[in-house]
């Protein structure tokens, strides 16, 4: 029995938009987010002139301030960390790397930064009220949280760490 033609296609054309489906998946936006004057203090306008803008994602900590983590006290606006169980859903990204700010649950343990240390992660500055700025080697966020990380988040280029 031979195939027509338009079915041998119409098969191709499913075969196509399946093997494509994933990828469009990856080039959409995660997030609806939109960073106006009114979400922080930095002055935008003048940054925008150096060509410094925000980048609007959750990864960022420009999302919603979930219930179970602390928001993120910087120079010129209270962040919003993403929760560690929530980072590959909220930001698309299946790891963690570089310079970011981990936070724990209040109070924080002494030992933890030793724990982190042995991980491979450098922390230095504390942001109020419970998170780092730590450089983290590539990490799951699954190896983070058996670290005891809470939640996460990279500083956006306008940020700025509060003075002590």
């Amino acid at each position: 029995m031979r195939r027509s033609a338009t079915w041998s296609g119409l098969l191709l054309c499913l075969l196509i938009v399946q093997a494509m489906a994933p990828l469009t998946g990856a080039w959409s936006s995660r997030d609806d987010i939109s960073v106006t004057q009114d979400d922080t203090e930095a002055p935008l306008g003048l940054l925008a002139q150096m060509n410094i803008r925000p980048i609007a994602d959750s990864a960022h900590g420009w999302g919603e301030l979930d219930d179970d983590v602390y928001a993120v006290g910087l120079a010129h606006r209270d962040a919003a960390p993403v929760p560690i169980t929530d980072w590959v859903d909220s930001t698309g990204q299946r790891s963690v790397d570089g310079w970011v700010i981990l936070q724990h649950q209040w109070p924080v343990p002494t030992e933890w930064f030793g724990d982190l240390a042995k991980a491979g992660i450098e922390c230095y500055s504390f942001l109020p009220p419970a998170s780092f700025h730590c450089n983290v080697p590539k990490m799951s966020p699954t190896e983070l949280k058996s670290l005891e990380v809470l939640a996460v988040m990279k500083l956006d280029p306008t940020d700025k760490i509060r003075p002590a």
